[in-house]
């Protein structure tokens, strides 16, 4: 396990964002963990990362330029690559 950005800790495994079942599988177990919220966010933000940080669904890097999907929930701050995202 290790300790995020946001300070929760993570078991992130790194995943190929282009692996839609992988991913699907990863964001179900997630949320069956309660480590994402079981609804999407009321609200998103998207921009360019300033800086590194990792997909809370892959775990791999948005880096940055990047865009990222961003949304702040009662446990943890979100942030997702676009194809996470659309998943």
């Amino acid at each position: 396990m290790k300790t995020g950005d946001d300070g929760h800790r993570d078991s992130v495994t790194h995943l190929r964002s282009d692996d839609g079942a992988v991913i699907r599988a990863r964001l179900r177990s997630l949320i069956d963990a309660g480590t994402l919220p079981s609804k999407p966010p009321t609200k998103m933000f998207a921009g360019p990362a300033f800086i590194n940080h990792p997909c809370t669904v892959c775990g791999a890097g948005i880096r940055p330029g990047e865009t990222e999907y961003e949304s702040d929930v009662p446990t943890r701050i979100l942030r997702v690559h676009r194809r996470c995202y659309d998943l």
